[in-house]
């Protein structure tokens, strides 16, 4: 967590803006954005971590001079001794806390945790993920295969109903949330703590799972968040395994392209087809070649 998101977490368009240091940002994964086994129009945050730890601010100027005006709320925010960062002699860019060993091991699970439905997904490193986006992290020498396998029974219509059985729903209609009159709009807290009792049945399938995965992760490298992402150079591993910006801005313009040769209009006094009317004699009211032009 970093106790200051509004300094730290923001739009991809607002860093590209003032052209900061893309390999310091991570997409920041929240819980309203995990649908359909993947994860939509994240936003950045600033990530000033490596393998190593902290990294200096000295070396990132651009960002420097964008969280600037931030230092001293940033300098001021409380920890849990109840004293400031500048009291502490802490960098005052830093987050309030961290688990680094977690980047140790990229395969991450994360899931909504307050949805109407079970909405799983399979992270394959470089995000950061919220407080409402829990994350199960697997023994280190479990392969892909396994995590997809887990993926698919945590996303199945019999792990819903399991969930929604051992899982508290939110309940509460009203001002704000509209009037609940059916099963399916009720929301429910799937919280870690039930989440780890979940029945792993003996054999799981993987081809299926494997299938949405991959039909998932090329559907978001054509989303517009991912074109943007991608030219910021804000890319994660599965970005990175869909088509480069290139390729699909490219693929864009031919396909627009053809779309426009096709809806194109034949020339004026045309026939679009033998038998039919000419497209321009479609919208044009017929004249009356008995009445005198008009001087």
């Amino acid at each position: 967590m970093t106790n200051a998101d509004e300094a730290m977490v923001s739009e991809v368009a607002h860093y590209m803006r003032h052209r900061v240091e893309p390999a310091i940002f991570r997409p920041l994964v929240s819980g309203e954005k995990v649908r359909d086994w993947g994860v939509t129009d994240t936003d950045a945050v600033f990530f000033p971590y490596g393998l190593d730890g902290l990294v200096s601010i000295d070396n990132l100027p651009e960002i420097y001079r964008v969280l600037w005006p931030c230092r001293t709320e940033l300098g001021n925010r409380a920890t849990f001794s109840k004293r400031t960062y500048f009291d502490e002699g802490r960098a005052w860019w830093e987050w309030h806390q961290i688990a680094l060993e977690c980047l140790l091991s990229p395969l991450t699970i994360t899931w909504s945790e307050i949805a109407t439905t079970n909405n799983f997904v399979l992270d394959r490193g470089g995000s950061v993920f919220s407080q409402t986006a829990p994350v199960m992290k697997l023994k280190a020498d479990m392969s892909l295969s396994e995590h997809i396998q887990l993926l698919g029974a945590l996303n199945s219509s019999v792990g819903c109903f399991w969930m929604k059985q051992c899982c508290f729903p939110k309940g509460g209609s009203g001002i704000g949330r509209g009037i609940q009159n059916e099963a399916w709009e009720s929301r429910y807290a799937f919280n870690a703590t039930a989440i780890a009792n979940f029945p792993l049945p003996a054999h799981q399938p993987s081809q299926l799972p494997t299938v949405l995965v991959q039909t998932s992760a090329t559907l978001q490298g054509q989303s517009p968040a991912a074109v943007l992402n991608d030219e910021f150079g804000m890319t994660n591993v599965e970005g990175a395994a869909t088509s480069s910006f290139a390729i699909r801005h490219a693929s864009l313009r031919e396909a627009l392209a053809n779309a426009r040769d096709q809806a194109r209009p034949p020339a004026c006094g045309g026939s679009s087809s033998p038998g039919r009317r000419s497209w321009i004699g479609r919208f044009t009211k017929p004249t009356d070649s008995s009445k005198p032009p008009m001087r």
